[in-house]
């Protein structure tokens, strides 16, 4: 087996960093990282070499079981061993309450509406030791970072961080927030063809935006929607999944409020997606209800006759065709 996020990922969070990004746990390249810890970068190549050498042995950790990034075979021939995707959730804090927030899991999520510092340590010295690496470990021109956490909009290092990255050169940068506070720079991205956003409604109406996102921003939301729409010649960069919550927003009745909503608005990349909580098996087995195939039927048939891009992750297609997970 072999795993393409292993050899190129680089994820931040809090308490670690590692390559996965997923509900799966690969190596754990270091514990509780600090402003005081100094990384060592040639001990975290020495693991995730060690680490691709267990895969393609058939050596399959237990926390690697199962996940769909994982691929049969060797690592392919010539393969780039350059890291050229760092993801940024080294931040927890947010301004939203969301019901889903697989996030909460494992931290103490903190609600703000002002920005503030990471609770933990700065992504920015990090970034730039990871591009002093130089070209030798480091693929600076096919370099892609996402800004997950927590919210991007309250954490005060977020200008500086992403300003660093313009300068030096980064062409893809993807923008996950709820997008509470509209953020110019991100704009610009937007509009220079440098960034992608994705954004989540998960709604149709202002009453089950409150249910879901636990606060009352929904004209906040569209607002700050249409005005990066307008701003942007290519609308397929903003994306604005849907994620069906049981006995919240699961009925066609709200999916059909979201959809004609971003038809309106002029949204061209929606995204089908289920709870996270359910998906990784959080609240036990998981049999997907029937009424969830009603849903994706109708996106698919609504995206196909108004031309708009229609998405979904392949772990959640592949539990829908199996019928169940956990």
């Amino acid at each position: 087996m072999w795993c393409e996020q292993l050899i190129h990922n680089l994820t931040f969070f809090p308490e670690k960093i590692e390559s996965c990004c997923s509900g799966f746990q690969g190596p754990i390249y270091v514990h509780n990282p600090s402003n005081d810890v100094k990384i060592d970068w040639e001990d975290i190549k020495r693991q995730k070499m060690e680490f691709v050498k267990r895969l393609e042995n058939n050596d399959i950790p237990k926390g690697c079981v199962g996940c769909p990034y994982l691929k049969e075979g060797s690592v392919p021939e010539g393969e780039d061993f350059r890291y050229k995707k760092i993801i940024l959730n080294h931040y927890t804090h947010c301004n939203c309450r969301c019901v889903y927030c697989a996030r909460l899991r494992y931290y103490t999520r903190d609600f703000t509406e002002t920005p503030r510092k990471p609770d933990f340590y700065h992504i920015l010295p990090i970034l730039k030791q990871i591009y002093s690496l130089g070209e030798k470990e480091v693929n600076i021109a096919r370099m892609k970072v996402d800004f997950q956490g927590g919210d991007l909009s309250v954490l005060d290092e977020f200008e500086d961080t992403l300003r660093f990255l313009l300068d030096n050169g980064c062409k893809d940068i993807e923008f996950t927030t709820n997008n509470l506070r509209y953020q110019p720079l991100i704009e610009r991205c937007l509009a220079e063809k440098r960034g992608y956003m994705i954004t989540s409604l998960d709604c149709g109406c202002r009453e089950t935006y409150k249910k879901v996102k636990r606060v009352d921003k929904f004209d906040v939301f569209v607002e700050n929607l249409s005005r990066y729409l307008a701003a942007i010649e290519e609308k397929f960069r903003i994306l604005v999944p849907y994620i069906v919550v049981r006995n919240i927003n699961d009925n066609l009745e709200e999916v059909e409020k979201y959809l004609n909503l971003i038809n309106e608005l002029g949204v061209k990349r929606i995204r089908f997606e289920i709870d996270y909580n359910d998906l990784l098996g959080y609240k036990g087995r998981f049999e997907v209800p029937k009424h969830y195939y009603d849903i994706f039927n109708l996106f698919e048939k609504f995206t196909k006759e108004n031309k708009i891009m229609f998405l979904y992750q392949p772990y959640t297609k592949e539990i829908m065709d199996r019928g169940y997970c956990g």
